[in-house]
């Protein structure tokens, strides 16, 4: 796909050209078609920032759309990778099953509470999450909590938790880990875009 080919700018308005470098950063992102905008060779200031807001627009639009393919992808994927920080400052992953998901904002899972992620987590709260199918996937970075509020625990069990609580519920090894998104890669259907969550 195209991205919209911005005309040299005429003046040396410090703050357009902040703006200018802006739009070349999104358009180096995005890639992304706006024909249907065709500015004339040089623009005032207020055609120039009319066309930065509509191109902002369609950029917003644009990132909407992707978090919502990649919401449709989490739904299809039960498990996904979660990544701690070990003591040596590199990064561990390991597969998850999720065990509830807010969008791609927030995803919860369960884990021991002597878990080696789980002790990393204590230390670094930094994390990532990874999930993929066919040829689309999404990492995300964030932060992960670790969840102590019973009610919580308790509204997140699944009955396939005693294989590793046999204390159910109640039992203190069993903690939750809420994982909330920050930041996002998307591969999505050949696009390659990075963003806030």
């Amino acid at each position: 796909m195209s991205s919209f080919n911005m005309p040299a700018l005429g003046g040396q308005d410090q703050n357009m050209k902040k703006v200018y470098s802006y739009i070349q950063m999104l358009n180096e992102q995005l890639r992304y078609n706006l024909s249907n905008i065709t500015p004339e060779d040089n623009f005032t200031k207020d055609s120039f920032l009319g066309t930065l807001l509509l191109y902002l627009l369609l950029n917003n639009e644009y990132m909407e759309e992707l978090k919502r393919k990649a919401e449709l992808l989490l739904e299809q994927c039960d498990s996904v990778v979660l990544t701690s920080i070990d003591e040596n400052g590199f990064p561990r992953p390991v597969p998850m099953s999720k065990v509830k998901a807010e969008g791609i904002t927030t995803i919860w899972f369960a884990t021991g509470t002597h878990s080696e992620k789980t002790e990393h987590f204590r230390v670094n709260p930094k994390a990532g999450v990874c999930f993929q199918k066919e040829i689309n996937s999404v990492v995300l970075t964030g932060y992960v909590e670790i969840v102590t509020d019973e009610a919580e625990k308790k509204a997140l069990w699944q009955d396939w938790f005693i294989e590793h609580f046999p204390g159910g519920v109640n039992d203190p090894t069993y903690c939750i880990l809420k994982f909330t998104a920050k930041r996002v890669t998307y591969w999505l259907d050949f696009q390659f875009v990075k963003g806030k969550v």
